[in-house]
């Protein structure tokens, strides 16, 4: 220690936003060979040597100039905020600062936008180690910032890391696991995530759709690769999707295949009456479920008193086996018009197995019966087009519900579509010239006709009638064979 006196005083100065307070100690000491008095530093002392600074009484130290300004202690002197903070200004946690090393030189350190501590190396002079810092940070908060130390492994890699935590139906996992070894792998393995950008996916999308892709596969291949670099987001690995939201070529819904009532007809006319397979088809065109939704029905989640069935699960054909969510992680509850009814009161009291629709005790096998049943019914109603599928028979009953002027919005719900977007494909089906339309637009210099009372609405109505309108909607006028 120096052997003279010793004084102290405080040294405010602007660094990076923050007033930096330090204490300075200054002590003289008389060297043999010069007359002259020299300026010194304060040994470093270690947390356990010296954990506090002590002044004598005859030493002061100074008050900060505003009472607004506080410092952040720390546990051991060799390391240090850079920084005093003012009220109202931004988190501690988000300013700078160093780290004395072994070394004796100073490690820059900040945090990014989400917290994480990061380094932006060490250097000899803690200012220069500040400004390192300060550059660092601000750069982290700028949109679109890439660490460079994280994001190098290629997306082949993340894949193999990303791939097993996914949540999807088995069917789900097979059919993407095609995507990704057939589309995603060879333009995207050898890539490191922090290349992938906005522009390079978006070229990326037109090449697939210029090789002949639906512009349905083109999204759902896109979403895929989307879905990847939202996992690398929530690992902290990138600061960003560059593929959120990106634009795509929206897919053709006109040339979706609906039946008109002529050839539901025809189709209901090619299975033997009150066979199951009949049955299944009239539950389809009536109530517009998912072929899983339908074979995976069971006799208890059928009300026929109240014309209602629930849809609660969903048969897996490809895991066999009967899943407690739909497709949509959705419960709803749909209406049986009469006509479907009539059909399946029956089967259900047959029932062996708990299920509506079953043969030899056994759920029905979608490709068993596609070959057994559905190829020979399309051939004898004349629908071989090659257009008609089992899924047209769900698009017509949601296009006869559009027709009878039912709202996207009710529809979406009966459906089960988690998202309105996916029942806007059938909004070109809907009458410009409707009645409510016509009514709005109405002679101007015409007496209004007084609206008669209504007590609900028209979903209301419809369930105090017994959902009359909806029967209506869906009403097989063709049931009897043409």
């Amino acid at each position: 220690m120096c052997p003279q006196k010793q004084t102290s005083r405080p040294s405010l100065e602007n660094d990076s936003g923050g007033i930096n307070r330090r204490i300075i100690t200054w002590c003289s000491r008389r060297r043999p060979s010069r007359s002259s008095t020299s300026t010194a530093r304060l040994p470093r002392t270690s947390p356990a040597s010296s954990p506090s600074l002590s002044f004598s009484n005859s030493q002061t130290l100074c008050a900060p100039r505003s009472s607004a300004l506080t410092t952040r202690s720390r546990s051991s002197p060799s390391t240090t905020r850079a920084h005093l903070y003012r009220s109202g200004s931004r988190s501690r946690a988000a300013m700078p600062w160093t780290e004395t090393l072994r070394s004796g030189r100073y490690q820059a350190l900040y945090r990014t936008a989400s917290g994480e501590r990061r380094s932006a190396g060490s250097f000899d002079h803690k200012k220069a180690a500040i400004a390192a810092a300060t550059v660092a940070e601000e750069n982290s908060r700028k949109v679109g910032w890439r660490d460079p130390k994280v994001a190098q492994q290629t997306w082949r890699e993340w894949a193999a890391e990303w791939w097993p935590t996914r949540t999807v139906a088995p069917g789900t996992l097979k059919t993407d696991a095609g995507r990704r070894d057939g589309r995603l792998m060879p333009k995207w393995g050898d890539v490191r995530l922090c290349d992938i950008t906005r522009h390079e996916v978006k070229k990326w999308a037109g090449e697939l759709r210029d090789e002949g892709l639906s512009p349905a596969t083109v999204q759902r291949t896109v979403h895929l690769l989307s879905a990847s670099l939202t996992a690398a987001v929530d690992a902290e690995i990138l600061p960003g999707n560059v593929a959120y939201r990106l634009r795509l070529p929206p897919a053709d819904n006109t040339k979706e295949r609906y039946l008109t009532k002529k050839e539901q007809g025809r189709l209901l006319a090619q299975f033997e009456d009150d066979s199951v397979d009949q049955a299944l088809v009239a539950l389809l065109l009536g109530t517009g479920l998912r072929w899983g939704e339908a074979v995976g029905l069971q006799v208890k989640r059928v009300d026929l008193q109240r014309k209602m069935l629930r849809v609660a699960e969903v048969w897996d054909n490809k895991s066999r086996e009967l899943k407690a969510y739909p497709k949509s992680k959705r419960r709803r509850d749909v209406p049986i018009p009469p006509w479907v009814a009539r059909r399946i009161k029956p089967l259900m009291k047959n029932s062996a197995s708990g299920f509506v629709f079953e043969i030899d005790g056994n759920v029905i096998d979608y490709s068993n019966w596609r070959n057994r049943a559905w190829s020979n019914a399309i051939i004898g109603a004349h629908l071989d087009d090659g257009e008609v599928t089992i899924h047209t028979l769900r698009h017509t009953y949601a296009s006869m519900l559009v027709q009878a002027g039912r709202s996207l919005e009710e529809i979406g719900k009966l459906l089960g579509h988690l998202s309105p977007l996916t029942t806007q494909r059938y909004s070109h089906l809907a009458k410009v010239a409707s009645d409510e339309v016509l009514d709005a637009l109405s002679d101007p210099t015409q007496k209004p006709k007084k609206a008669p009372k209504r007590m609900a609405n028209a979903w209301q109505t419809d369930r105090l009638r017994g959902g009359s309108g909806l029967y209506r909607a869906v009403d097989n006028r063709a049931s009897k064979p043409h």
